[in-house]
């Protein structure tokens, strides 16, 4: 008997014949490219399979394939560029003007992404709406620090106090850790941001392995209980 090299799919008069070979070659090439078909040929193709364990691999790589198309591919590419770009750069360390000009790219790729996407999972929209809102909370925090701080002398230094600044709502959504300064309610920026970095990259890549086919998230049980996880690490 002779087999598909990749998906051991019987080809030639051994089981199928002549057309359905070529169905199934060609639906190969297809998965194998990026490229894509209808959904019935496919289920075709890979329903075909004799081994359940080659059958399931096809099976998923066409649910991933068709996570992908039904939205934008471009506006998705230029998504993830956005959130890495930024999570790369938090990383490698960035000045606050930089980052405030950063901040804007995937919030502006997800409203695009938004409108030109459709059969997305909206848990995932969500935590990408999270994201995004992370980036900007550690900007408010950040910007308070620089031009809002209170002079604690030379044994304190800053003193940022964040509830008469508005911003203890930034506190309670990440955890921040706090303390109290010539009893100032205070919160550190240098222990501050790199929570709330890490949690909006986390966050998105969450969302975008979820959208991207890699990793599925069923139920909005499930995404919750992933966030709560992001939020106490």
């Amino acid at each position: 008997m002779c087999y598909h090299a990749k998906y051991r799919w019987p080809t030639g008069s051994c089981i199928l014949n002549k057309k359905t070979a070529r169905i199934l070659v060609a639906s190969s090439l297809l998965l194998s490219f990026g490229a894509f078909a209808q959904n019935n040929t496919l289920l075709e193709a890979c329903n075909s399979i004799d081994d359940k364990e080659k059958r399931f691999s096809c099976l998923q790589e066409i649910a991933a394939l068709k996570s992908v198309n039904s939205h934008d591919a471009n506006s998705f590419k230029r998504l993830k560029a956005a959130f890495s770009g930024i999570a790369g750069a938090v990383s490698a360390g960035i000045s606050y003007k930089n980052y405030q000009s950063m901040i804007a790219d995937p919030a502006k790729e997800l409203g695009i992404f938004k409108q030109e996407s459709s059969n997305i999972n909206p848990q995932a929209l969500t935590f990408l709406d999270r994201a995004v809102s992370a980036y900007n909370d550690a900007e408010r925090l950040w910007r308070a620090s620089i031009f809002e701080s209170r002079d604690g002398g030379i044994l304190f230094g800053k003193i940022l106090n964040y509830q008469s600044l508005g911003l203890s709502d930034v506190i309670r959504t990440y955890n921040l850790p706090t303390t109290t300064v010539l009893m100032n309610p205070h919160v550190s920026v240098q222990v501050a941001l790199p929570i709330i970095w890490q949690y909006a990259e986390k966050t998105a890549k969450l969302a975008l392995d979820d959208i991207q086919g890699k990793k599925k998230i069923d139920t909005r049980e499930e995404w919750e209980v992933h966030s709560e996880d992001l939020l106490n690490k």
